[in-house]
């Protein structure tokens, strides 16, 4: 996504689960009808949109698989390089552990809905063909099932619920950390530092101390302090004791600490 004011002049990055609801729905109630959006979750933009399609060799791929979190450098393609630029982070331990169980909540709700329609399709699939009538319906509807099985295949959702399912977190962390950037999600595993690398960046705010830099921000640019929609929970002091290490064991500590070596050093969070 794309977040922009153009009255106040500035461009959000958002970098995926470091509080960008909360930043995006607060500025929206302090500034009425001056964003330029772009979804790239919703249908047209993640079909249409040449900003939002990843490049995939699978064709079936590059229709549904989209990025919803440009980094700056594509934005900076869009809109005015004068805009102020901020964004926030997050520490890459509770960062990683947030984002998987965004994932596994997001695969699982996608699941239950995929599964239901194949069963009901299945079933008037049978009964068509017990009763043998509607022989059209019946091959209408085998063609469907086809199709959303399929998908499914190609978009790699069976494999992923797989693990989703038989696996801990420390065990999916194991077996996929290095495979989670070719998801369906795999936006949200970008490394942070890769959203803003060798671009101009005007503010850094941290989840840790969320209220106080966004409030920061707000006062920046004259707004209301009043925060809305906070998803931001128990947020702590980023030099104590990280929130979720305690769900870590120490051959996961030693995967994220490579994954994200970049973000350790460039946004400056110590390494356990």
């Amino acid at each position: 996504m794309v977040f922009v004011s153009n009255k106040n002049k500035f461009i959000f990055i958002h970098i995926p689960k470091t509080g960008g609801q909360t930043i995006k729905t607060t500025f929206k109630k302090n500034i009425k009808n001056d964003f330029n959006r772009r979804e790239c979750n919703t249908l047209y933009y993640a079909i249409l949109s040449k900003d939002c399609t990843i490049k995939n060799n699978k064709k079936i791929k590059k229709i549904f698989r989209s990025p919803r979190h440009l980094t700056l450098q594509e934005i900076n393609k869009l809109y005015p390089e004068n805009y102020y630029r901020f964004t926030f982070i997050r520490n890459p331990y509770d960062r990683y552990y947030s984002i998987y169980n965004h994932f596994k909540s997001r695969m699982y709700k996608f699941f239950y809905i995929f599964l239901s329609i194949n069963i009901i399709l299945l079933a008037l699939f049978i009964y068509s063909i017990l009763k043998k009538k509607y022989i059209p319906l019946v091959v209408l509807l085998l063609i469907i099932l086809l199709i959303n099985i399929y998908i499914g295949i190609q978009m790699e959702y069976y494999r992923w619920m797989s693990d989703l399912i038989t696996l801990d977190f420390n065990s999916f962390t194991k077996k996929n950390i290095y495979n989670l950037d070719s998801s369906l999600y795999g936006d949200l595993y970008k490394a942070q530092y890769d959203y803003i690398e060798n671009n101009r960046i005007d503010y850094i705010g941290k989840q840790e101390n969320f209220k106080e830099d966004f409030n920061t921000l707000l006062d920046h640019f004259q707004l209301d302090s009043t925060i809305y929609n906070n998803n931001v929970r128990n947020s702590n002091n980023y030099e104590s004791k990280y929130k979720y290490i305690h769900k870590y064991k120490k051959e996961t500590i030693e995967l994220i600490n490579k994954k994200y070596d970049i973000d350790f050093k460039k946004l400056h969070y110590p390494k356990i």
